[in-house]
């Protein structure tokens, strides 16, 4: 009978391809816990059906063969998940199908597999009714307590597809996140036998209605010729080997399981989660391995497990970026949204998610922020949010002109003669374009595609790919500007100060720095309306402003770009503002500066209400 006892209970969820299997392989060395590998995911499409089952009808859902397992058996698919290899003497038998407990999960228990079978055969003809989840952990505790282990951990890959039902059906259970670079993840699965006939099996449901491989529906008496050797009565596994899935559409795939389930999983106290990175646990496996037992209350008796357990860690260099260039971009793009959330420090419930400073170089500047890490030959990238927008960029900030009026007349009033100016936080160069009364005209941005497009616009300016808080160009300029707000896009408050003194180091004696910004009163009001709405060239941008606190103010921009027919493709970037009092500005500037002029967007005197700021600064002379 099962043991009514509740021992800690943990879930590995992951959208699979992220080295889950690994991890699973890791925790069986530790004889404290009992390790269940792909326990779930051999139980699909349904690992938890409704209402309660008696144990006849449990004992079926764990064995009973899944078509999708049984062909891929049949057609001789190698596929690397399945431990249960039938031969001369097995019990089983591809023809008559595998039991999906038997799969992966026993042979990953034992080295007798089938005698295994037998005693959780036993085991659950025993069982009162229950729902699936309750029955499950009975399971799962009686398999504890044979093999004397003090708690479970099972893993299953895809198994954010469920996510959903797994909290509310465990909801004393805890989760831990493993995650990798999308990139990766989704061109392992198009290199995966499992995942390609998966989406064989998506594509012939897709053409002929039915699947052989998702259900026991008898297929059309006509099948179209292009689909012939697809079908299990005649496959041919040379058409199977050139069978291709566009790597774009499994990075897709990929972060729509991510996204929605990064949102469950917010929702849960923080006690409930861990987030662990495939990257983490393959740079320092015992440090992740200690990180997650602490988490899940998991016993860690056996000192030299995390070393043992750290030994099976193979790294090798991710192989997306070996892919055509135009297949990269496709990619990236897809995966961006949920890349971001997971190492572009999105913040959740206070914390940062996704990625941990001390294994990350971080080079942020002032439009988005880039993490570069480089560890076990590995090299993971998060695109700068601007990069996205660069292409609609001058549509969205339509008033450059006016910028670059303002930054003239300046000139004109204070600093006639000045031959040489420095834009920071230039973008696209707009507002350098408008500006025609300096000759030597250079600008600044952390944005790679933003400068590609500014160098388009003005061939003979110069551009720099930089950080805006922290440069040296050993040499001076007559003026600096910094329009656009982009001051508040440092996030802290001593980058201002930071950026303030690269200036005043930059400028020239009687040189010039504007520069303007978004107003604490202004980035408050418009976090309190109603998202914008903007149509333009066809195409749909929604702009909504939330705030995170007293003086951070996230912008959510998605453009829904036009395509063909009624088709569009989602853009979509996030960037936050640091709202700070005008007086705290003028108390930060260098003593080296004085002060021209302060307006606002009127060419009134500004204050904590204005819409905006605009401030002259000149550089005294020594």
């Amino acid at each position: 009978m099962a043991r009514e006892t509740a021992l800690p209970g943990t879930f590995v969820v992951s959208t699979g391809r992220c080295g889950s299997t690994m991890l699973s392989n890791m925790l069986r060395l530790n004889p404290d816990i009992l390790s269940l590998s792909e326990f779930l995911a051999m139980l699909l499409p349904d690992p938890l059906p409704p209402g309660d089952l008696d144990a006849a009808a449990y004992w079926r859902v764990l064995t009973q063969p899944r078509p999708f397992f049984t062909h891929a058996y049949r057609l001789g698919i190698r596929v690397p998940e399945f431990l249960y290899l039938p031969g001369a003497e097995s019990r089983f038998t591809p023809a008559d199908g595998i039991p999906p407990i038997l799969i992966t999960t026993l042979p990953h228990l034992s080295d007798d597999p089938e005698g295994l079978y037998d005693e959780v055969g036993a085991f659950v003809a025993d069982l009162p009714s229950a729902t699936a989840a309750a029955q499950h952990r009975r399971l799962f505790e009686w398999l504890c307590a044979r093999a004397g282990a003090r708690a479970w951990v099972e893993r299953s890959g895809s198994s954010l597809l469920y996510l959903s039902q797994l909290t509310s059906a465990f909801p004393d259970a805890r989760f831990v996140h493993l995650y990798r670079d999308g990139r990766e993840c989704a061109y392992s699965m198009s290199r995966n036998a499992g995942y390609r006939l998966g989406a064989i099996a998506m594509m012939l449901h897709a053409r002929l209605g039915v699947s052989p491989y998702l259900n026991d529906d008898k297929p059309p008496e006509h099948v179209p010729p292009d689909l012939r050797p697809f079908m299990p009565g005649t496959f041919d596994h040379e058409a199977f080997e050139r069978f291709e899935v566009p790597v774009a559409q499994l990075g897709q795939l990929w972060s729509d399981m991510v996204t929605p389930a990064l949102d469950i999983l917010d929702s849960l106290p923080p006690e409930r989660v861990l987030q662990l990175s495939y990257e983490d646990l393959i740079a320092e496996p015992e440090q992740a391995l200690r990180r997650l037992a602490r988490f899940a209350d998991l016993p860690h008796r056996d000192p030299g497990w995390p070393d043992r357990a750290a030994s099976l860690v193979q790294s090798r260099p991710p192989r997306w970026p070996a892919l055509p260039e135009d297949q990269k971009s496709d990619l990236t793009r897809v995966c961006e949204p949920a890349m971001r959330r997971l190492y572009g420090g999105v913040r959740c419930r206070g914390r940062l998610c996704g990625w941990r400073a001390a294994l990350a170089t971080v080079l942020s500047a002032v439009h988005g922020q880039v993490y570069v890490r480089r560890d076990a030959g590995a090299y993971y990238w998060n695109m700068p949010d601007y990069d996205l927008l660069a292409k609609f960029y001058d549509r969205l900030m339509s008033d450059s002109a006016l910028r670059s009026e303002q930054v003239m007349r300046c000139i004109e009033r204070y600093n006639p003669t000045a031959a040489s100016l420095l834009e920071l936080g230039c973008g696209t160069g707009a507002v350098l374009h408008g500006i025609s009364v300096v000759g030597s005209l250079s600008g600044m941005d952390i944005s790679p595609i933003m400068l590609d497009l500014a160098r388009a616009r003005l061939p003979g300016a110069e551009f720099i790919q930089g950080d805006i808080s922290s440069f040296d160009l050993r040499r001076r300029f007559d003026v600096i500007v910094c329009t656009y707000d982009v001051l508040n896009h440092l996030p802290e408050f001593n980058r201002w100060i930071s950026c303030f003194a690269c200036a005043s180091k930059h400028l020239t004696e009687g040189g010039l720095f504007i520069f303007d910004i978004n107003t604490v009163g202004h980035l408050s009001k418009v976090a309190s309306e109603r998202p914008q709405v903007r149509q333009f060239d066809g195409n749909t941008a929604i702009i909504a402003v939330s705030t995170e606190g007293r003086s951070v103010y996230t912008w959510d921009v998605r453009i829904f770009e036009h395509a063909v027919n009624n088709q569009y493709r989602l853009y979509h970037s996030q960037f936050r503002e640091l709202a700070v009092e005008i007086r705290q500005i003028l108390e930060a500037m260098p003593s080296g500066f004085e002060l021209l002029d302060l307006a606002d967007s009127a060419g009134g005197t500004p204050d904590d209400e204005s819409e905006r700021a605009f401030f002259v600064y000149r550089r005294r002379s020594s």
